[in-house]
């Protein structure tokens, strides 16, 4: 199966003078349990959670004494609360990692050409089901 992966986004990515900091420039120490933001400043915390619909979360959020003098600190978070800065939520280790990959494959060139045979066979469905009103013809 191919198919692209969400992008790793952050509510900064709004801003064009200023890139927002993703996922992607934060290391993680999986062993430690621990996360490095890019200036050098390591997580407080990491708890594994569960979100509503059931799917495993890490959660990983930095102290705001580490975050609030930062000079990166505007293209990484808007928190404002005196305890947490930034935190990260993360998928289950395995998944993590296999979900980074894909991001990275998905901005090859060969990885575009073999979804462009896919995305032009989904076009042709899809003209063809609503040129023929396939789906609400009875059988």
């Amino acid at each position: 199966m191919l198919g692209p992966v969400a992008i790793d986004t952050h509510h900064n990515g709004r801003d064009d003078q200023a890139p927002h900091l993703t996922q992607a420039a934060f290391t993680t120490d999986w062993d430690a349990r621990r996360v490095t933001c890019p200036q050098g400043a390591a997580s407080v915390s990491w708890s594994q959670q569960r979100k509503a619909s059931g799917t495993s979360i890490v959660r990983v959020p930095f102290a705001f004494a580490d975050c609030h003098p930062c000079p990166l600190r505007p293209r990484s978070t808007k928190a404002a609360n005196g305890k947490w800065g930034r935190s990260l939520t993360l998928l289950p280790r395995q998944q993590q990692q296999i979900l980074e990959q894909r991001r990275t494959e998905q901005q090859t060139d060969a990885w575009k050409e073999r979804y462009g045979t896919r995305a032009q066979v989904e076009g042709t469905i899809s003209q063809t089901v609503r040129r023929t009103r396939l789906r609400r013809t009875p059988y």
